[in-house]
Order: C-alpha cells, then sequence, then structure tokens
C-alpha cells in the first residue's frame, strides 16, 4: 500500500483545479477528474465541502467517511457528501478513479429536486457499493459526463450533466433501501444510538455518563456494549470521534487553535492541548505544522 499525500482541503480545491482543464470543468460547480493513486484527498481526517463521486476503476482502498471504515474494492462506487469527514486510510498502488466534483449548490439542486426526494438519504445511507456487471453501465455515464462537459458550445450543461449524474446515482441504488432488512440485535441497536450521539454531542461532551444518560442506561452497561461492538471502550470510542473532528478542523480549516478549543467546548486552549497531546502524541499546533510541512 502507498501511503496517502496530505492535501487538507484549503489547498485540496487549488490542487484539483490544477489538474483539471477548462475542458473537464463547468465553471466552479461540476469537474470531472481522472487520475491514478495521486488523486488523494487526505491521510489524515479532513472535513469536505464538495461532494464527489468516485468510480474506483481498479485496485482498493480503505477509507473513513463520518467514522464509519469501508474497504473499496475494483469496480466500486464511493460518495463523499459535503460536509462529510472523510480520511483515506490506504490506497493500492495499482489504484485509478474517475471522479465527479460537485459544488454544494449543484447536489443541493441534484437532491432537491421533485425528481430526487429520496437520493440524498439513499446516497448516505450507501457511500460504498461495489459494482460489478453495473460497472459497464456507470462507465458509461461518465463518458457521458465527460462528452456534455467538453462541448464547447451545448446550451444548458449544467442541467444536462445534474439529470445524467441523478440517472446514474439511481442505477448505482438500485434495489438498495436506506432501511438495512437485516435483523439487529439488541447491542447493536444501542451501539448505533451510541454513534449518532456522538456525531451530534461530540462537539460539547466527552463524559461516558452523558451519553449514557441519553440512552437511558448506565455507564458501566453502556461501555459493556461499546466494548463488545468495538472492541474499544466507551472512553476510546468518544476520545476517537472527538479527535478525528479536532483533527478535521485544525487541517480543514483556518480557524486558531484557541477558536477550535472553545467550539469543542473545552475550557481552555491549555486544556485542549493537553488532551490533543495526550491522544496523539501531538500538540495541535504541531499537528497542524506536519500537515502543511507535508504539503507539494
Amino acid at each position: 500500500m502507498s501511503s496517502m499525500d496530505n492535501i487538507p482541503y484549503r489547498q485540496w480545491r487549488q490542487h484539483i483545479d490544477r489538474l483539471t482543464p477548462a475542458n473537464h470543468r463547468i465553471g466552479d460547480d461540476f469537474m470531472l477528474v481522472e487520475r491514478g493513486g495521486d488523486l488523494t484527498l487526505s491521510a489524515e481526517p479532513m472535513r469536505v465541502d464538495v461532494t464527489s463521486v468516485i468510480l474506483l476503476d481498479e485496485g482498493r482502498s480503505r477509507l473513513r467517511i463520518d467514522m464509519t471504515e469501508y474497504v473499496a474494492v475494483a469496480p466500486a462506487m464511493i460518495v463523499i457528501a459535503a460536509d462529510s469527514v472523510y480520511q483515506a486510510i490506504e490506497v493500492s498502488d495499482d489504484m485509478r478513479v474517475r471522479a465527479a466534483v460537485m459544488s454544494k449548490s449543484f447536489v443541493e439542486r441534484l437532491f432537491g429536486g421533485y425528481e430526487s426526494p429520496n437520493l440524498g438519504a439513499l446516497v448516505k445511507a450507501n457511500p460504498v457499493v461495489e459494482l460489478g456487471t453495473q460497472v459497464a453501465v456507470v462507465r458509461t455515464y461518465f463518458g457521458l459526463l465527460a462528452d456534455v462537459v467538453s462541448a464547447p458550445h451545448r446550451p444548458f450543461k449544467l442541467e444536462s450533466a445534474r439529470h445524467l449524474m441523478m440517472s446514474m446515482l439511481y442505477g448505482y441504488l438500485h434495489g438498495r433501501s436506506a432501511i438495512s432488512l437485516s435483523v439487529e440485535s439488541r447491542g447493536e441497536r444501542m451501539y448505533a444510538r451510541f454513534c449518532d450521539l456522538l456525531r451530534l454531542h461530540c462537539h460539547h461532551s466527552r463524559e461516558v455518563s452523558f451519553y449514557a444518560a441519553q440512552l437511558g442506561i448506565t455507564p458501566k452497561y453502556l461501555s459493556m456494549i461499546v466494548k463488545a461492538e468495538s472492541g474499544l471502550t466507551a472512553g476510546e470510542c468518544i476520545d476517537d470521534w472527538v479527535i478525528t473532528e479536532c483533527k478535521a478542523l485544525l487541517s480543514s480549516s483556518s480557524l486558531s487553535v484557541g477558536v477550535i478549543a472553545s467550539r469543542m467546548n473545552f475550557p481552555s486552549q491549555s486544556v485542549f492541548g493537553k488532551y490533543f497531546k495526550r491522544v496523539t502524541g501531538l500538540s495541535p499546533k504541531e499537528y497542524r505544522e506536519s500537515l502543511r510541512a507535508s504539503l507539494p
């Protein structure tokens, strides 16, 4: 496996812009990128503000989207939605991808129209899917999108790209439901609820007792469930979520360390720094500087 280049979001959009000629884009709303393994976002957690639909043509990738880990093996489709926290853990040396990168305004029209009221929920519930025989159809759609984007004088380019993308995503999600049909155990359901609570509250609460109270169970019982489902203690799981969010803020924004400490509800920048270093081995400043030092 090759290590991923660290490209925090502040530099990532410019990096993709440099890779994308004029005939592969429609203004700032839609870009098509075809690359090998160097189409990398970050080996560290980052929060993205564009949506990427990625066709993994060759190779494999292990990645995290909003704290859930996935392994994608070609041919596969990966959708990284805007405002997700994304981390590429590793990619194979032979990885090759094609990606459609879409602005928030483009995606709002894509998912918000009367034709697609449930499309956004379906995509969110299925961010990584192996395509199998469907890959030929998806490759055809990418070819059609390339024709639309590169045409010099075609009117309604954005609308054409939007409808092609909508049709491709419906095909990619064919037969899937936002609701799992599998029968979950009580422990699995409780752990899923715990993760939902972490997604909502990790910015301001780091106490096991808070999450146990929200679930109506004791801290000891919560710890037992989390250990059984994840292999981590409840406290370690909370730390993982909090640190991932802190790393995303450090890598994806220009907020000062003090402002990040406040946003994550630490009583002071000093307390935040000690917490961050205890878990990661680096101070927040050292972590941010290590990312900057690795930029091309």
